[in-house]
């Protein structure tokens, strides 16, 4: 063994010295074959439980026993690097039955294992509540709360309302042929903002006895936003995060605004497994009919009211039926409005959940201007923190960066939800060198406008096309 007791863990590089030589664990055989049984994949069985008996030893009472881990002895280490395989490996003294004790792991381990493969423990007694089957396919419990869905989410419609502002917005709307309500008309139904709720949620749990604060001021996603709640006697809908008003520069530009209602439809179709169909609220403004692009934002109404989205199957409904979603406003000058975003220090709201989905995707984010020193993001991280990262990090050396890349990682969160094939193969995300990528695909598509003066929206775009290069780069002839 190559192990040193008084090192606490391994750098990267001290890896190479346990190539070939590593130890073997009876434990995950073990597991492979509960999971065989689960699947019911009887080859799977056989395989693993011809191996775990190899590896079976007895104690003094002639009762099996497995060894915690088997190692290639001190002084074969050599032999076995120039020839893997050719040596025989060590019970440890671990889990043996001996001085070391038992591995109790692999003892439970080992009784479960036999218990499911002899026929006398089913898998529904050793997991009642079927967490081993999808969420849709579990038993239902009823309740007042949610409860997942029974059946297949194949034939999944999102419902959806349209909320104007005013009565005023409401008939120029008529006007298109759009049909909408407003919060008046809606009574005693309440139109909420996500925040509204995620203050409601903050007293849930809260024990000054136990020193209990609460659910955590963190926002609320877009599946928490598709439902109705009851909340002290009244029924309150909320409408998604993508509405909110925030002074951060992205929630001005109505084409990425028409891009998120799309992506949020998607991800609800896609991964709503409650029971019941999911209500979105589509908050529309005065200031949205003001906007050059508003006629895409008909033509994307105009798209719902046949019954779909680029695939996801809806509809258009008044709200004492459906449930809704919304949007907001443009803005032009993107260099300045970067500029001075990054400025007055602005960070996007909910920036934290999305760095969450990429890590929980098990990729890792770095951020820094190329040629710098570079941040990890490896766990997840507070607001606070994130914007200390963003503006120590980056703005020193680039100040539109700053806030540029706070931008790619909130829509590398978005398409990793929703599409995470593109991120297939991809162990860390560099940001910098994202970006870096983004304005190569400038220059030789011959665009002669810096990265810095396109829209949030084509930001999103031009995201896309390059994490998607190996789809089109053939077609198109390009060659990188």
């Amino acid at each position: 063994m190559r192990e040193y007791e008084m090192r606490k863990f391994n750098a990267l590089f001290m890896l190479q010295e346990f190539e070939n030589i590593e130890c073997e664990w009876p434990l995950f055989y073990m597991f492979m074959i509960i999971d065989g049984v689960f699947k019911a994949i009887p080859e799977q069985v056989d395989e693993y439980q011809n191996l775990l008996k190899a590896r079976i030893k007895r104690d003094v009472n002639g009762d099996p026993v497995i060894p915690m881990y088997f190692c290639v002895g001190e002084d074969s280490v050599e032999f076995e690097k120039q020839e893997p395989g050719s040596q025989l490996r060590q019970a440890s003294e671990e889990g043996s039955g001996g001085k070391g004790g038992m591995f109790l792991w692999n003892q439970a381990m080992l009784v479960i294992a036999q218990l499911l493969t002899g026929g006398l423990l089913h898998i529904n007694e050793l997991d009642p509540i079927r967490r081993y089957l999808p969420s849709y396919n579990r038993p239902r419990k009823g309740g007042r709360y949610s409860a997942f869905q029974q059946g297949t989410a194949t034939d999944l419609v999102v419902q959806i309302v349209l909320i104007a502002e005013s009565m005023r917005l409401q008939a120029m709307m008529a006007t298109y042929g759009i049909q909408t309500q407003t919060p008046h008309e809606v009574e005693p139904v309440q139109i909420w903002s996500s925040n509204e709720l995620v203050k409601v949620y903050k007293y849930l749990g809260v024990n000054a006895k136990l020193n209990l604060r609460g659910r955590p001021l963190r926002p609320v996603g877009a599946l928490g936003t598709s439902k109705v709640y009851r909340v002290c006697g009244m029924t309150v809908l909320c409408y998604p995060l993508i509405f909110e008003v925030s002074e951060f520069y992205l929630y001005r530009d109505m084409a990425l605004l028409i891009d998120d209602i799309k992506t949020e439809l998607q991800f609800v179709g896609k991964y709503w497994r409650l029971s019941g169909r999911p209500t979105v609220c589509l908050l529309i403004r005065e200031e949205h009919m003001r906007d050059p692009q508003f006629k895409e934002m008909l033509d994307l109404l105009a798209m719902l009211k046949k019954g779909h989205c680029d695939g996801t199957k809806v509809r258009i409904g008044r709200l004492q039926n459906l449930i809704a979603s919304s949007c907001i406003g443009c803005l032009r000058y993107w260099p300045a409005v970067r500029y001075c975003s990054s400025l007055l220090r602005h960070t996007v709201d909910s920036i934290s959940p999305f760095i969450t989905t990429v890590l929980v995707n098990g990729k890792q984010l770095t951020v820094g201007v190329i040629g710098r020193e570079e941040t990890v993001f490896d766990k997840p991280m507070t607001p606070a923190e994130i914007q200390k990262v963003m503006y120590s990090t980056i703005q020193p050396y680039d100040v539109i960066q700053a806030v540029l890349q706070q931008e790619v990682v909130l829509y590398c969160g978005r398409l990793i939800a929703t599409n995470p094939e593109m991120f297939k193969g991809i162990l860390k995300i560099r940001v910098g060198w994202v970006l870096e990528a983004m304005k190569l695909y400038l220059k030789i598509t011959s665009d002669s406008h810096s990265l810095e003066n396109h829209s949030p929206y084509e930001v999103r775009q031009l995201l896309h096309k390059v994490m998607s290069v190996r789809e089109w780069a053939i077609q198109e002839k390009y060659v990188f």
